[in-house]
């Protein structure tokens, strides 16, 4: 059942005030709050790429690049209501005790202020969870200081704090009414405070996915809930959940409109869908695409944003099994991840994206990855077939398909394949013919009768049958040198771990340009070589 949040926000907005850093201008602006941090809204902390809280009036021209055109009072409510649920998804994970919702709201507001980190190492949580509750009231009174000194504002902050906690005993309270002027207002959320290092340090490298996997428990599609992955069930779900991962790797859903429009604001130029292969936990997932976020940063800082795509797969029945077990995962994910695609479009069309906003100017494009390329295969498929009635619009600026595993004639015209370049400006295909897990691919695929050879392995069958838009990168001189053991995974790391290889290399070009570099233009090939 979902947690009913009202009064940690009424208490967080009574407290956190919203100012606005231009006045000027029709929309609110990031403004410095009390403790130095830009902040926008109802207290939003304004971060730069890697998380990091940007400080001090020197960060000016970064907090407003983030927010070129400030926010509307509707988006300012989208990021409180977020916030706030990823707070409540962090006192979730932390209480091990039951709660009245009263005193959740108290703990939430709480958090808000000082931060995950720091509810998670207090005294006040220890007794708590050691069950002493009629001790936790006097442990709010002992958070009123900020650099070293209390202040007048956190002091009624904690009291109202209290005070609610203690109305699970009695009646609601009645809350504070709005503070009017910045001493009034409780320093914003204490996250950017100098004494509380650790939420800050658990905001950087948070990670926005998706996923069609099932989490435990009852199903709950409400956004702001902890979500953990139930390593049992390989069934690919009805629906997309919209999430992010915490660096500590607590996971909450966002919901499909923050989602966007956190991928709207964020300050990187492109997106990057990255669709992962068989045989992949999502730990595997996010550690891959942790490496590949790295590396982009590496070349070009706010340039690609990466994003997984997480859909049902183990590692538990050995090749073969995993196999067959995870091309039935494969293609029963096309419905819900249509299904998302669809969404996308219907939200390009809402009003936080409509005429009276500014227009989403981000460049998508996505990787495939062995098996996730017939992932993608299927899903534009079942998206054509349900959903659309003149083919698959042009959504992506470069799809890579490395490694691919499916047929090596799927690009051609006329094959099912070819939504993929119908669907994209540049389609770039990268393979090896010493891919020792496509071999293996080969010869399970004989099962069905298939004898067809990979794309990853030999590229296109036939160039003069694939659209113009097709690319062919042969890469069997770098591939078994960067995955020494399969030459399967060669696209992030070259042969030293955090280094980009030319594989990688190639993929950022096509990335930052635009344009696929080739040293035979007329067939559309190029070889990759250190």
């Amino acid at each position: 059942m979902a947690r009913d949040l009202r009064q940690a926000v009424e208490l967080i907005k009574s407290f956190e005030g919203i100012l606005d850093g231009d006045p000027a201008t029709v929309n609110l602006d990031p403004y410095l709050c009390p403790a130095g941090c830009w902040t926008i809204g109802w207290g939003h902390v304004v971060t730069d790429p890697h998380g990091r809280m940007l400080k001090g009036t020197g960060n000016k021209e970064l907090a407003r690049a983030v927010y070129p055109d400030g926010i509307t009072m509707a988006e300012a409510e989208v990021l409180l209501a977020d916030d706030v649920r990823r707070f409540a998804a962090g006192v979730e994970r932390l209480v091990k005790v039951p709660l009245a919702a009263t005193r959740f709201c108290a703990l939430v507001s709480f958090a808000y202020n000082v931060g995950i980190g720091a509810l998670e190492k207090s005294t006040l949580l220890r007794l708590l969870n050691e069950g002493n509750i009629d001790q936790v009231p006097d442990q709010f009174m002992r958070w009123t200081k900020a650099g070293g000194k209390e202040l007048a504002g956190l002091k009624r902050r904690r009291e109202a704090e209290m005070r609610l906690w203690l109305s699970a005993e009695t009646t609601a309270p009645e809350l504070p009414p709005p503070a009017g002027d910045m001493a009034a207002m409780a320093v914003a959320p204490a996250a950017c405070q100098e004494d509380t290092a650790a939420p800050e340090a658990a905001r950087n490298d948070a990670l926005l996915f998706l996923t069609n996997r099932y989490p435990e428990g009852v199903l709950q599609l409400e956004p702001g809930r902890a979500f953990v992955f139930d390593p049992r069930n390989n069934a690919p779900g009805n629906v997309v959940f919209a999430c992010r991962r915490e660096a500590d790797g607590a996971i909450a859903t966002v919901g499909r409109d923050q989602f966007m429009l956190e991928l709207k604001r964020s300050p990187y130029r492109q997106l990057l869908f990255y669709i992962h292969g068989y045989s992949n936990l999502p730990e595997d997932v996010f550690g891959a695409a942790g490496e590949l976020q790295r590396l982009c940063d590496g070349k070009s800082n706010r340039e690609v944003l990466v994003v997984p795509v997480i859909w049902p797969c183990d590692n538990d029945l050995g090749l073969v099994g995993d196999y067959w077990d995870d091309q039935k995962a494969a293609d029963a994910s096309a419905i819900s991840f249509a299904r998302a695609l669809q969404r996308f479009v219907e939200w390009r069309n809402t009003e936080l994206n409509g005429q009276d906003a500014a227009p989403c100017l981000k460049r998508i494009n996505v990787l495939a990855h062995s098996m996730g390329n017939r992932v993608l295969r299927e899903t534009l498929a079942a998206w054509n077939k349900y959903d659309l009635a003149s083919g698959v619009p042009l959504l992506f600026r470069n799809t890579f398909l490395v490694a691919a595993d499916i047929e090596n004639e799927s690009l051609h015209r006329g094959k099912k394949g070819q939504l993929i370049c119908d669907a994209s400006r540049n389609v770039v295909v990268y393979f090896a013919s010493d891919d020792l897990a496509l071999r293996s691919s080969k010869a399970a695929n004989f099962k069905n009768k298939i004898a067809s050879r990979r794309l990853g392995h030999s590229g296109p069958e036939d160039m003069r049958l694939a659209p113009s838009n097709v690319f062919a990168v042969d890469c069997d001189e770098v591939n078994t040198d960067y995955d020494a053991a399969k030459g399967h995974s060669y696209f992030r790391s070259g042969r030293t771990p955090g280094r980009g290889g030319v594989v990688f290399d190639h993929i950022f070009e096509c990335l930052r340009t635009g344009r696929v570099l080739l040293d035979d233009p007329q067939r559309r090939t190029m070889i990759l070589r250190e």
